[in-house]
Parts: C-alpha cells; sequence; structure tokens
C-alpha cells in the first residue's frame, strides 16, 4: 500500500492529527506500507498535491480537512487522465464537515487506516 494524506496546514487541532499520524504510521509502516503526509501551502495548493499523487502512484489519497480541501482533492485527482485513480478517503479536520458527517467519514488515522486494510469503502458518485 502506498497511501498519501494531503492536510490542509491551517486545520484545527493540528498537533492533534499529527501526534496521531505520527503514532499511527509506525504501526503500518512496520507491515510494510508506505504512509506519507503532505500540507498545503497555499490556496488551491491540494488540486497540485492531488495532481501529483497520481503521478507518483499513491493508491489511497486521504483529504485531510474539510469539505474545501475535499473538494480540491478531487479536483486534483479528476485532472488525470488515467483509468484508474487513487482511492480517496476523508478525515474531517475541518469546521462544518458536511459531507464527512453525510458519508460517515472515519474519525482518526487509524480508523481511516483499518477501513483500507479490511477493503471497507464506499463507492459515491462524483456527478461526471
Amino acid at each position: 500500500m502506498k497511501i498519501l494524506f494531503i492536510a490542509k496546514s491551517l486545520i484545527k487541532n493540528k498537533k492533534s492529527f499529527i501526534r496521531d499520524f505520527e503514532h499511527t504510521k509506525r504501526s503500518f509502516t512496520a507491515i510494510g506500507w508506505v504512509i506519507d503526509l503532505w500540507e498545503t501551502n497555499y490556496a488551491r495548493h491540494a488540486v497540485e498535491l492531488a495532481r501529483k499523487a497520481v503521478e507518483e502512484n499513491y493508491s489511497h489519497v486521504i483529504s485531510v480537512g474539510g469539505d474545501g480541501t475535499l473538494s480540491e482533492v478531487v479536483n486534483g485527482l479528476l485532472e488525470n487522465n488515467v483509468s484508474t485513480l487513487p482511492v480517496l478517503g476523508l478525515l474531517p479536520y475541518g469546521t462544518a464537515n458536511d459531507f464527512a458527517k453525510t458519508c460517515g467519514a472515519k474519525k482518526s488515522v487509524e480508523g481511516i487506516l483499518n477501513a483500507i486494510r479490511e477493503k471497507k469503502w464506499k463507492k459515491i458518485d462524483i456527478g461526471k
């Protein structure tokens, strides 16, 4: 598995997220997974990072933030002209997190990685 977390640099509870990420990452890298964290630095940076994630063959891309970050990541993924895109995940660290509440997104790094290991995800139509 090659998994990328794309995090908005100004997420709420950032220290808590980083601590959770680093702790959980150790467990999964011990079994051979590659797990990276890229942070955004400016508006629409998540679009570029998601596009690059496809180019670098990540199997899963996790958006860390709110609805806006998720929108940027989705758009970045869809800008690639490839037949297979990474599985998209969402870790809600935004203000309202409307989409995360609607779809029942996991609320921890460990929860997301366990769902990936167990292949527990939902297909959602993006409306294309």
